[in-house]
């Protein structure tokens, strides 16, 4: 384990207070960090961007990972051999030009369980530790409806699940019980009920 309790929680508690700053933006209570493991810094943080942006796919993680990269990118000089972006003289459309080695020091904390896409994403960026609060019983892409790690075997994403579970599920349902403002009408407030 690269972290004591104390430290999971200290990077959790930062996830929680995004996603309660994405409330006041009218966004879904979502909130990302990723941290340098080697120096055990936040890197990178974000909350949901959906409503604001109008773009479906502006999930936290992909926010604080574009801006992991926009970092990245604009200190290129200065990164060390651990974390390489390596710029080529390739052709412009080229999906190679940006290669990031990130897995060796980032792991990414989110207080909800990553969608599909997400993990998608974190997983072909190079990051393999993920912890997160809760689970997403509607769009979980960590097993709680999809597993993506069925999907491509060859991950090697290390889940660890239920930091600051309770606190995470508090303002998720503080923020549907009020209700979603830009969702449409009919499902801008819909009742929460139980799993069990």
């Amino acid at each position: 384990m690269y972290y004591n309790n104390e430290e999971l929680e200290m990077f959790m508690k930062r996830a929680i207070e995004l996603s309660e700053s994405a409330v006041k933006s009218n966004e879904v209570p979502v909130g990302c960090v990723i941290v340098n493991r080697t120096t055990k810094k936040i890197e990178s943080e974000a909350h949901n961007e959906t409503n604001i942006s109008r773009n479906g796919t502006r999930h936290c993680e992909i926010v604080a990972l574009e801006k992991l990269i926009v970092k990245l990118k604009r200190t290129s000089g200065k990164i060390n051999n651990s974390t390489r972006l390596i710029t080529q003289n390739q052709d412009e459309c080229s999906n190679t030009r940006f290669r990031l080695n990130l897995w060796n020091i980032y792991d990414l904390f989110v207080t909800v369980e990553p969608c599909i896409m997400c993990i998608g994403f974190i997983d072909q960026i190079g990051i393999h530790n993920i912890f997160y609060g809760c689970k997403n019983y509607r769009f979980g892409g960590c097993g709680s409806v999809l597993d993506y790690r069925y999907l491509n075997r060859s991950s090697k994403i290390i889940l660890t699940s239920g930091i600051c579970e309770n606190e995470s599920i508090k303002i998720l349902k503080e923020f549907y019980e009020i209700g979603n403002p830009k969702a449409p009408e009919n499902k801008r407030k819909r009742p929460l009920k139980p799993l069990n």
